[in-house]
């Protein structure tokens, strides 16, 4: 081979080494780089995930006084006892339960249930005490919207205890108590009453006082009951939510 065209072959090599070089350099770089963005990105998103899962459980693990918390009662798969005055138009339960046939009791019900939390697992127990507005024929069928008072009482083994008071009424539930007494026939549907109607101005009712975990709670609630069937018997079936606000 001529020397000059090795020569320039031999240029041509060198070029091309060095291109390749710089190139490869130039890859890592950007290699790097990308890397380096991911790895910013997966930190960010790992550090996001880290900080939404503890603000997570420290609302888990906080004090009522600084979160809400609901307990659950489905029925009729919850229920233990309910007897009255018989001049509400619900089913006493168990059959054959004594009733309030004093003449002072007439317008009174009392209910046992178990409690749930949201995840479904029973946690305790309660009780629910009304007593409802003179005429009785105001609350027959419970049809009209009268307001009456109500008394829960919460246990909840392991943690305590707590005493709510409320008035309540029919409220958009009347309806459904009305197709039955009109009608003969059940009502079928998908309804969510908040019963719930004071004594505070905003319409809650109010945490009275507690024990255990919740002895120095302050607060109010709501009852919000949700129905899919009420049966000409007196039978409801549905659920109970008795949603608990904490205030400093």
């Amino acid at each position: 081979m001529p020397a000059s065209k090795l020569s320039g072959t031999l240029f041509l090599h060198d070029t091309l080494k060095s291109l390749l070089m710089k190139v490869g350099s130039m890859a890592n770089r950007i290699g790097l780089v990308i890397a380096a963005i991911i790895g910013v990105g997966v930190g960010v998103l790992g550090t996001k995930l880290y900080w939404e899962r503890t603000a997570l459980e420290t609302l888990e693990q906080a004090p009522l006084s600084e979160r809400t918390e609901s307990f659950f009662v489905d029925l009729p798969a919850q229920g233990v006892t309910l007897t009255h005055g018989g001049r509400i138009g619900l089913q006493p339960s168990p059959p054959g339960i004594a009733t309030f046939h004093e003449p002072n009791l007439k317008n009174s019900l009392a209910l046992l249930v178990k409690i749930r939390n949201a995840e479904g697992t029973v946690v305790g127990f309660a009780s629910e005490l009304e007593v409802f507005p003179e005429p009785s024929e105001a609350v027959q069928g419970l049809e009209n919207d009268a307001k009456w008072q109500t008394d829960w009482t919460l246990v909840i083994p392991g943690r305590g205890g707590l005493f709510l008071h409320q008035q309540e009424h029919t409220g958009a539930g009347a309806p459904m108590f009305q197709h039955v007494a009109e009608t003969g026939t059940d009502w079928v549907g998908d309804i969510t009453i908040t019963t719930s109607a004071g004594p505070r101005d905003d319409g809650r009712g109010v945490i009275v006082g507690g024990w255990g975990e919740f002895e120095n709670v302050r607060g109010s609630f709501l009852e919000i009951d949700h129905f899919t069937r009420y049966t000409v018997a007196g039978n409801l079936i549905g659920s109970i939510e008795v949603r608990l606000f904490g205030e400093d």
